[in-house]
């Protein structure tokens, strides 16, 4: 089992432990949570991000030498999903 598919099962396990205390622990648990999260600060990294400055630096979709296509194959790559799903990728972009 993945380890995505672990932290997932875990999350889904805490949540459903957390809707079962009362309304005062909950409120102290999330300021608990959001303290935790200032320390340690955002440290989900977007795989795309390269991806995604490279496609703004060329000028997105109208841009000069930007070639929409090739950003579609290069997500695709990256994270092996589907030509919609990556086309809807770069064109959120």
């Amino acid at each position: 089992m993945s380890d995505s598919l672990k932290d997932l099962e875990s999350m889904h396990v805490a949540l459903a432990e957390f809707r079962k205390i009362g309304k005062a622990n909950r409120l102290v648990l999330l300021g608990l949570l959001t303290k935790e999260h200032d320390v340690l600060g955002d440290s989900v990294e977007d795989p795309l991000i390269e991806l995604r400055k490279k496609y703004h630096l060329l000028g997105g979709r109208n841009g000069n030498g930007n070639n929409f296509i090739q950003h579609i194959k290069d997500v695709r790559m990256k994270t092996g999903l589907g030509l919609k799903e990556a086309k809807d990728i770069v064109e959120s972009w």
